[in-house]
Order: structure tokens, then C-alpha cells, then sequence
């Protein structure tokens, strides 16, 4: 099992007692179930890009070494990234007139939104990597850096044994 499927078990273990299977289950349009997955990468996605004095993070954490806290302030930002998200591709499809049923219209379930919750963290914190070296169409590009705007940099640091932000 890769490293990623381990701590998305640990995650879903430790929130609802499921398994990893139940991804593969997934209601493609269940917002709930959805942002669950972004909240796991973009936790996972933390601990693989940061570091504290030991070394690298996703060497010495998991998610279960995140705080109740921290995880809590997490889901809030990746819940309002989608909202903010969902809002604009709204505008989006209206503002192209595109339909709904088209190849052309875009909702929230067009995307992969693990890959947002990754793309979110790096955008956010500066990696140098995220939305913009993606393959997103320019537009949607554009929409994903002006909300990723909105949100500052977020730090985790280790207090307790446990990953805070």
C-alpha cells in the first residue's frame, strides 16, 4: 500500500471507522464524501512539503499526528475554497453560456478535487508549484488563484507531539 493510501485509511479510520475501500465507492457527486478527500490530501500534502527540526514531516507524522485543531481549521478553509469554488464556476458557465449537460459546463464534480486539496496547499504557502503548473484550462486556472488568494499562508509547526497550524 503507498504511503498516501496508509494515511487516508488512518484518516477515514479514525473518522467514521470505514476502511480505504469505501474511496472506490464514492458518489462521484457526493460534496460531503468529496471534500473529505480534498481535506486528506491537502493534510497529507502538509506534511509532505514541510519540515520541522528532526527533518521532513511525512517522516515522522501522519494525519492522525495532526491536531484536532488544526485538522478542524483545515476543513473550514478546504469547505470554503469549495464553496467559493462552486460560486465561481457558476458565474463561469454563465458568463460562457455554457449549459448544463454540455461538454463545455463545468461544476464542482468535473475536477479531481484531491488534486485541489494538493494544489491548494502548495498555492497557498508559495512551493512554487500548485494551480498554475497544472492542467487546468487558463480560465479555470485563473478562477483557482484568485480564491487561493484569499487565504494566507499557512505554517505547521510540532507542539506536544502533535502537527499545529
Amino acid at each position: 500500500m503507498r504511503k498516501f493510501e496508509k494515511l487516508y485509511e488512518s484518516f477515514i479510520n479514525e473518522k467514521s471507522g470505514t476502511s480505504f475501500e469505501f474511496i472506490g465507492k464514492m458518489k462521484h457527486n457526493d460534496k460531503k464524501k468529496n471534500l473529505d478527500k480534498m481535506l486528506v490530501h491537502y493534510l497529507t500534502t502538509m506534511l509532505w512539503s514541510s519540515n520541522d527540526e528532526k527533518g521532513p514531516m511525512d517522516d515522522q507524522y501522519d494525519v492522525n499526528d495532526i491536531s484536532t485543531d488544526a485538522k478542524k481549521k483545515s476543513k473550514e478553509d478546504c469547505k470554503k475554497f469549495l464553496d467559493e469554488f462552486e460560486k465561481e464556476l457558476e458565474k463561469y458557465n454563465k458568463k460562457n453560456k455554457y449549459e448544463k449537460g454540455t461538454d463545455e459546463h463545468q461544476d464542482l464534480f468535473d475536477f479531481d478535487l484531491g488534486q485541489i486539496g494538493h494544489d491548494f496547499w502548495l498555492t497557498r504557502n508559495g512551493h512554487g508549484a500548485g494551480f498554475w503548473d497544472g492542467d487546468y484550462d487558463k480560465d479555470i486556472e485563473d478562477i483557482l488563484m484568485k480564491i487561493t488568494k484569499k487565504f494566507g499562508e499557512v505554517n505547521p509547526y510540532v507542539n506536544d507531539d502533535k502537527v499545529d497550524i
